[in-house]
């Protein structure tokens, strides 16, 4: 008891400093979260698409679509509008 009276102050600004650690962490973990969700709603219409022009995706190319970040799926999916084959989409 004596303890925490001596070390009141000491406790609660670690106490405030681990809550901001924890907010800042869970809105990193959103953040991520959104993220993923946004590329694997690209990846859908981009399947979609490619599924339409070309058939079904073999599994080398649904597997770089479920492993691709959104700026690389806006690429893909822009060649995707106007190429003639797949190979037109995924050169790098």
């Amino acid at each position: 008891m004596i303890y925490q009276q001596e070390h009141a102050p000491e406790a609660a600004a670690i106490s405030g400093f681990a809550e901001r650690f924890l907010r800042q962490g869970a809105a990193i973990g959103e953040a991520r979260g959104e993220a993923r969700g946004e590329a694997r709603g690209e990846a859908r219409l981009l399947r979609q698409l490619l599924t339409k022009r070309f058939g079904k995706p073999s599994e080398l190319i649904e597997r770089r679509l479920e492993t691709a970040d959104a700026e690389t799926l806006a690429l893909w999916f822009d060649r995707a509008l106007e190429a003639r084959a797949l190979e037109d989409i995924f050169y790098d």
